[in-house]
């Protein structure tokens, strides 16, 4: 960031904008409201654009689990509101309800997104009058003490089934003997499966680039202190390790990195609070060195000692420590409080660059005010503070920019011999700039890696149902510009379900691995495309191929699987057949290409009723009424 001894503003403000877009991303859309724990849907429209929130109020039975077979008649005692918590007190157990009235069919596949629970948990979801004994999730393991009970945590998906106009129940039974206070503790939304699981991964990449930040920028911070003598920059290096550690927390990324157990939340919440304790010391020891400021020694060292034994405690019990999390928060703003007096001190004396720090300080001094309000009303652990630390800290990385480059200028106006050492500096950094456009390059070749197996399918090999409905859409859109005849394949596996039952599923494995080789052979055309539909399913995109054509590599593909040998355990051979599906047409204004992949599907039901083993086709030359009774029939 420095050119001839000067700041590039223009690359600082490139690398720190998009960071600020991203904590910028955090605060979420309109909550949803309910009323009195009953939310009614009106059908696809009040879901269609984004997830409802399902913040408000809910009925709650404390003390007791209500099994779905006991809701019937029940009147819930009290409301809780969600997210939030409630005391440890009685049995430490309590059922969530919240009604669900569907006045019109949903067609799509819909999910419930949980980001946050305190203490174990179990999900039910059924439809009035048809209670489910099966849950549909489970978070954790339920216990009726402390022993019995596994914490569980993280940001979870639930798939719903297929909602008809009716009345459904949403329970979710918790227990909780670890923690201070128990409960749905953070937001719950309701929508689209897939809206929903593009959501979690936004957001898990969003706390996945932050904390990478973070780390890269402590690492660099602690390597240039240490070449140039900073004092100021390990505490740096501290307060970005730490807040990198609250926001795997809070965004949910211990439990997406880790298997789910007992003593990986145990982990999680060690971390958690290690790095809560090592927050304000680290800011204060921060300030001190970044503007020279003095502190008695008593003060240094008591700040230091309680973090170092604190965490002593939370290496032993991390769960103990839960229940004493609001003590804790309360210790942590009193020692913020005391580094905020040393920047205002650090002011006041007109120290260089404090009043910069003060203006990134002040988002932080609100976000802990906004947090500790939060969690002692409602007991929600979605905190505001770690990315406004983050924003701290990336604040202070420029202000160490700033300090360096203005040593350079004065290195270079007091010490003109020692122009041979800056070269040999510049030269050191032209290697570590070399070295980052090998990493960049590495990166990009590992992203291209993602990128193919993201549209692959991890068990044949080839490519997934994602990638042929992009590529078949274009290919449409080609093939109705230029009047060219257009083919699908759709294939299946005859009586797969009888081998893999009767062989194991490693045979079954094995056996559309083996497909899915032999149907790549027969088509390496240009703009062909084997892809795996389903299950056993595959299809085969035919562009610029007519009818006859298509059958006959059909044809051809189906004889060269009967032929083809499969070996399993023990040497034990197994042959496959399939049924082939074909169906052309030449794409027109007036028909959709799903109207192609249903001929084409119907094609193989007739090939499948007419004994298997052969290949059957439908020109796509029927009416609309002709497509539905295929569909019909299968």
């Amino acid at each position: 960031m420095l050119t001839g001894g000067k700041i590039d503003v223009l690359r600082l403000c490139h690398w720190a904008i998009p960071f600020l877009l991203m904590v910028a991303s955090y605060v979420g859309a309109a909550d949803f409201a309910l009323s009195e724990g009953r939310l009614v849907l009106r059908g696809d429209a009040a879901i269609a654009q984004e997830p409802l929130s399902l913040e408000g109020s809910w009925h709650f039975f404390p003390n007791r689990w209500v099994a779905p077979a006991e809701l019937t008649g029940t009147v819930p005692p009290v409301a809780m509101q969600v997210p939030g918590t409630w005391r440890n007190t009685g049995t430490g157990i309590g059922t969530y309800w919240l009604e669900i009235v569907v006045n019109n069919e949903i067609s799509q596949p819909l999910a419930l997104r949980f980001q946050r629970f305190c203490g174990a948990s179990a999900i039910y979801f059924f439809p009035d009058r048809n209670p489910s004994n099966a849950p549909l999730g489970q978070i954790g393991r339920l216990g009726a003490n402390a022993k019995t009970e596994q914490l569980g945590a993280g940001d979870r998906l639930i798939e719903l089934p297929h909602l008809d106009p009716g009345t459904y129940h949403l329970l979710v039974q918790q227990s909780n003997f670890h923690l201070r206070a128990g409960g749905i503790c953070g937001s719950v939304t309701l929508g689209s499966a897939a809206l929903q699981s593009h959501a979690r991964l936004l957001n898990t990449i969003k706390n996945t680039v932050i904390v990478t930040m973070l780390l890269s920028l402590g690492l660099g911070s602690l390597l240039l202190g240490s070449q140039n003598g900073e004092r100021a920059a390990p505490w740096l290096a501290v307060l970005c390790v730490a807040c990198a550690m609250l926001i795997m927390l809070i965004g949910g990324l211990f439990a997406t990195l880790l298997p789910p157990g007992r003593d990986w939340v145990s982990l999680s919440y060690m971390c958690s609070y290690s790095a809560l304790l090592w927050l304000p010391p680290a800011l204060l020891m921060l300030f001190r060195h970044t503007f020279a400021m003095a502190l008695p020694r008593w003060l240094i060292a008591v700040n230091l000692l309680l973090p170092l034994l604190s965490n002593i405690g939370v290496a032993i019990q991390p769960l103990v420590f839960a229940q004493y999390l609001r003590f804790a928060i309360i210790v942590w703003a009193l020692q913020f409080l005391l580094a905020l007096g040393v920047l205002l001190t650090a002011c006041k004396r007109r120290r260089q660059y404090a009043g910069f720090a003060l203006a990134a300080t002040i988002p932080l001094l609100c976000a802990i005010i906004y947090d500790f309000y939060r969690f002692s009303g409602t007991g929600v652990l979605e905190y505001v503070t770690p990315y406004a630390i983050a924003f701290l800290i990336v604040t202070h990385g420029g202000i160490f920019t700033l300090k360096l480059g203005a040593a350079y200028q004065l290195t270079a106006r007091l010490s003109a011999h020692l122009q041979e050492e800056v070269d040999v500096r510049t030269r050191e950094l032209r290697d570590k700039n070399s070295k980052l456009e090998q990493i960049q390059s590495a990166l990009q070749r590992a992203n291209e890696t993602l990128q193919e197996l993201s549209i692959t399918d991890g068990l044949t090999r080839v490519y997934n149902r994602m990638y042929f409905e992009q590529q078949f859409e274009k290919e449409w859109r080609r093939c109705s510009r230029h009047a060219l005849p257009l083919s699908i394949l759709m294939i299946d596996a005859d009586h797969f379900k009888q081998l893999n039952d009767s062989a194991g599923h490693l045979v079954g494995d094995a056996c559309l691995q083996a497909i899915a080789q032999e149907i790549e052979q027969h088509f390496k055309r240009s703009g062909e495309l084997v892809a795996r539909y389903g299950g056993e399913e595959f299809i085969v995109l035919l562009p610029d191929t007519n009818q006859n054509i298509a059958l006959a590599v059909a044809e051809k593909l189906r004889a060269g699987i009967e032929q083809l040998p499969l070996i399993g355990d023990q040497g034990k051979s197994y042959r496959v057949t399939i049924s082939v599906g074909v169906s052309t047409t030449v794409p027109g204004i007036d028909q959709q290409p799903s109207q192609l992949i249903a001929t084409a599907d119907a094609a193989l039901y007739e090939a499948k009723d007419a004994g298997r083993n052969r290949v059957h086709s439908i020109p796509i030359i029927c009416s609309r009424t002709t497509v539905s009774q295929h569909k019909l029939h299968l």
